[in-house]
């Protein structure tokens, strides 16, 4: 009987399949959470009953509010030693606070959570948001909208980069609003590239997403009449002097590439100049439309063009005479 009983209390921790019973894991004590520049670090002793339970691991929960957390990652248990966990967050940014809680786990669920610990981790700003690149009359006009957050630290200005097609972009600039126009481009079918990135006393944050600003060369087409009304065909238009010539076709429409920026086109009937156009080329094809031209450099209606915010304006100006080279306006 003696041995009967020694026996059965020896089965006192075994479950009634025949296999050794486990406990819940109790809860985690000890947790520190500390930022670091860039991280956030999580660490805590596992529970008083780690061997009992069985314990697997630990599961870690984080958000950016103490009533809404959400599972983060799993990390495994350090025993040889002090029984501890470590966690490093490095998918955080920078001047953001966090708030987590950890929880033991084995093979029958999750034991007690722990409560909640926030940190918040300083560092260089995460990057600029909404970049966008638009093409005007000469240059390209760059705006975004600040980083999420400014990592902890305002931000001091931001960098502007560019690179050519196929190419990394390098700074160009640095500026403290949230523009900038790029003023030193070339209308010859250019493709550019763009980003933009904060920096504050921890150092230059991450870059924007790229934007892109093709710049094509400007084509300025448009057709010459003579007093009659009918097409000047044959007619030359020369870019500047010693430029690009074009010839009016059956209709006296012309078409002409020009880089972008102030130029002069002179119309040539019979290897005279009768007619000349003082214009800023904008971005694209620019449609000048009809030009009354007087042959042989007599007096006709001349047409001014003002370039008004990158679109040509048309605007009749009355007579030109031909003197000394230069059209006066009568």
């Amino acid at each position: 009987m003696l041995a009967i009983l020694i026996s059965m209390m020896g089965l006192g921790n075994i479950s009634s399949g025949g296999a050794a019973a486990i406990d819940m894991p109790g809860p985690c004590y000890g947790i520190d959470v500390n930022a670091v520049q860039g991280s956030i670090m999580v660490s805590g002793t596992v529970p008083d009953n780690y061997d009992t339970a069985a314990v697997k691991g630990i599961h870690i929960y984080r958000g950016t509010s103490p009533d809404d957390l959400a599972f983060l990652s799993t990390v495994k248990v350090y025993t040889n030693t002090a029984r501890f966990f470590l966690f490093q967050d490095a998918s955080i940014a920078n001047g953001v606070t966090y708030y987590y809680a950890v929880a033991a786990f084995n093979e029958l669920g999750e034991g007690e959570r722990s409560e909640t610990f926030n940190a918040t981790s300083v560092g260089a700003p995460p990057a600029p948001q909404n970049l966008t690149a638009s093409v005007t009359c000469s240059y390209v006009h760059l705006a975004w909208s600040p980083p999420a957050s400014d990592g902890g630290s305002p931000v001091i200005y931001y960098g502007v980069f560019r690179g050519l097609r196929g190419c990394e972009p390098s700074l160009i600039a640095n500026v403290t609003g949230l523009s900038y126009d790029d003023q030193n481009v070339a209308f010859n079918d250019s493709f550019y590239n763009y980003q933009v990135c904060a920096v504050n006393e921890y150092g230059m944050g991450k870059k924007s997403m790229t934007v892109f600003a093709s710049l094509p060369i400007p084509v300025v087409s448009g057709r010459l009449i003579g007093t009659d009304g009918g097409p000047l065909v044959g007619a030359g238009l020369e870019v500047d002097s010693n430029g690009t010539v074009a010839h009016t076709d059956s209709n006296g429409t012309f078409s002409i590439a020009m880089t972008s920026g102030s130029h002069t086109l002179t119309v040539w009937v019979d290897g005279t100049a009768v007619h000349r156009i003082d214009l800023v080329t904008p971005v694209g094809s620019e449609d000048l439309g009809e030009i009354r031209i007087t042959e042989h450099g007599g007096a006709g209606i001349g047409l001014e063009t003002l370039a008004l915010t990158g679109v040509i304006a048309l605007v009749t100006t009355g007579m030109v005479v031909w003197a000394m080279g230069k059209a006066k306006i009568k």
